[in-house]
């Protein structure tokens, strides 16, 4: 199996919580592997390059502005997950050099951005609903990954 292949079937199932619970819509396949999409947020889940032997897997976190379809800014959820005090590097790992190791990987990024969700709504709860969502939470608004 390609590693996009593994993005696009185990990413789908590790950050399926993505529309459960926080009122994404996706996943959608890209060309290196699966977005889900906000209004003015995205989640990309994508494999990158070998990174010299090694597979390497990662999520993006990408705020857009409302009124241009472009993005604004981004970040990789380990440099959030970091920056915000929630653990070392190591907690959000990327490379992989066998696949197995590499599906790995997802399970534990879905798991960091659970975490950074889960801080960001209990740090600013104001800011958390979805747009279009009466019930369900969602993460606070983008600029709050970016700034800690």
């Amino acid at each position: 199996m390609h590693p996009i292949e593994l993005i696009r079937t185990e990413g789908a199932v590790q950050f399926a919580f993505l529309v459960a619970d926080e009122g994404y819509t996706g996943p959608e396949s890209t060309e290196r592997g699966i977005v889900y999409r906000r209004a003015d947020l995205a989640v990309e889940v994508e494999f990158f390059d070998y990174c010299g032997r090694d597979l390497c897997v990662g999520t993006n976190l990408v705020a857009y502005d409302a009124e241009a379809e472009r993005p604004r800014r981004s970040i990789h959820l380990e440099n959030a997950y970091v920056a915000h005090g929630l653990g070392p590097p190591q907690d959000v790992p990327g490379s992989a050099q066998i696949l197995r190791a590499a599906g790995k990987s997802l399970v534990l990024q879905a798991q960091a951005l659970r975490r950074l969700i889960a801080f960001l709504k209990q740090r600013d709860p104001g800011r958390t609903q979805a747009p279009g969502r009466a019930q369900a939470p969602a993460p606070a608004r983008p600029v709050s990954w970016f700034q800690s």
